[in-house]
């Protein structure tokens, strides 16, 4: 009986352990040195010139962050824009602010996304990396951060590997 009764013990034990470390791994998003939640990237475009890559960018943050404050940072000559997207899944008026960075040089591209802050009406605000303790969801909050980051990332990739714009007649 004690041995039965033992095997069920070290059962659970395995699958308590296993169900914590599948939790575990689903919070890791990509962070950068100060473990802060970093998607970052590069892509080749050797088919356009450096000017239309310029420009594709420029068009695709302006359209995609719906702004014309698409800032040239001179300190590494990245494109930048500081943006959001709503997390309604999560919470209806949940928002997540963030910046993202395009850096074009030789016929590729690196890109950042970096800096989030999630927001809700009332003064809920704090960085993602930080999610309150104590509070429920954060499994889901990760999984729809990661979710629209990545859409993001396959929408700019799919944009920026187009047809070279049409040269003027």
């Amino acid at each position: 009986m004690k041995s039965i009764d033992y095997l069920r013990t070290k059962i659970a034990t395995i699958v308590v352990l296993f169900i914590c470390t599948a939790v575990a791994a689903q919070h890791r998003l990509p962070v950068n040195g100060e473990k802060m939640i970093t998607y970052r990237g590069e892509f080749a475009l050797d088919s356009i010139s450096s000017d239309q890559m310029s420009e594709k960018a420029v068009e695709w943050l302006r359209a995609h962050y719906f702004s014309s404050e698409v800032v040239r940072d001179e300190t590494d000559e990245s494109y930048v824009v500081r943006g959001f997207f709503k997390m309604p899944d999560y919470n209806t008026d949940g928002t997540m602010f963030h910046e993202c960075r395009l850096k074009l040089d030789d016929g590729k591209y690196t890109y950042m996304f970096h800096n989030f802050i999630y927001t809700e009406p009332g003064g809920v605000s704090f960085q993602a990396e930080t999610y309150p303790e104590g509070w429920k969801g954060d499994k889901r909050f990760y999984e729809l951060l990661n979710n629209e980051v990545v859409a993001m990332v396959e929408d700019l990739q799919k944009y920026m590997a187009q047809d070279a714009l049409a040269p003027a007649t």
